[in-house]
């Protein structure tokens, strides 16, 4: 956790960084090794069910965007909606099994680096991002094996000092 928490460091979003931690515990999402998040997104014969325009391993798509397996897909964060008052808004959305299986046919699982998330909606099961790595097709529709839980950032006396921002250690 703490990988994922220097990422989320270099997130210019307060409101991000504010409620991220706790808002992945709740839906059930998983942290890599790495410290980026792994979450879901419901696509349609490879593509976004919505139309927009995203750049895809540098090449620009406007209409339903492509995301073949490993392609880094992305968009200009300032093109990005950051108001968490918007459930429905601009952006890369990507969230929580039971928010991506109600998108697409096919659910494949992103991940994402904290930094480059840039709202958390406040009333819902998604995120919205400036960039996502589609790692993988879920064929089996289910749930993170490893999920990140509260008590995963819980530090007792034999911890290492973090010099982190977020844990007072």
């Amino acid at each position: 956790l703490h990988r994922f928490f220097t990422n989320l460091g270099r997130n210019p979003s307060k409101h991000s960084t504010d409620q991220l931690f706790d808002w992945i515990n709740d839906v059930g999402l998983s942290i890599d090794d790495d410290g980026f998040i792994l979450a879901h997104k419901g696509i349609r014969d490879g593509k976004s069910v919505h139309s927009g325009t995203a750049v895809v391993n540098g090449v620009t798509h406007t209409g339903q965007i492509p995301n073949p397996l490993g392609a880094v897909v992305e968009m200009p964060r300032n093109q990005v909606a950051d108001d968490p008052g918007h459930t429905c808004s601009y952006g890369l959305h990507v969230g929580s099994l039971r928010y991506a299986s109600s998108w697409g046919p096919t659910l494949i699982t992103v991940r994402i680096d904290p930094a480059d998330v840039v709202s958390v909606p406040v009333d819902g099961e998604k995120m919205r991002v400036s960039r996502y790595v589609v790692k993988e097709i879920n064929e089996t529709r289910s749930e993170f094996s490893q999920r990140v839980t509260s008590e995963d950032w819980y530090l007792d006396d034999e911890d290492d000092d973090c010099d982190c921002e977020y844990c007072g250690h």
